[in-house]
């Protein structure tokens, strides 16, 4: 994960090109090199919101930061999405991704 295309920085906030894959076993984020994207696992069904509500929370959860801080930006109903996190940077976005990924090995 070290091309980062998918985020762009803008104005001390980070834009992310996202895919989702909703109604799956577990709850996690993988990068997938075949498309160049973060790719995000979620529980919940594409039904009322709530699929894209997940991908909020989780998002939050994972960079240790506020869900107001994290705003979905486009498809709501695409599985391609585009989020923007407010006030923080590629590197710090990219020093977290970085952390979660060493955990798992």
């Amino acid at each position: 994960m070290n091309n980062f295309s998918f985020a762009k920085e803008k104005d001390h906030n980070v834009i992310l090109n996202v895919s989702v894959k909703p109604n799956s076993k577990t709850q996690e984020v993988l990068f997938d090199s075949d498309i160049d994207a973060l790719v995000f696992y979620l529980k919940s069904p594409p039904d009322k919101g709530k699929a894209n509500k997940e991908l909020v929370k989780f998002l939050a959860k994972l960079l240790n930061i506020s869900s107001a801080n994290v705003q979905l930006t486009s498809g709501q109903t695409s599985r391609d999405k585009t989020i923007t996190i407010q006030n923080t940077s590629i590197i710090d976005l990219q020093n977290r991704l970085n952390e979660i990924v060493e955990n798992k090995k």
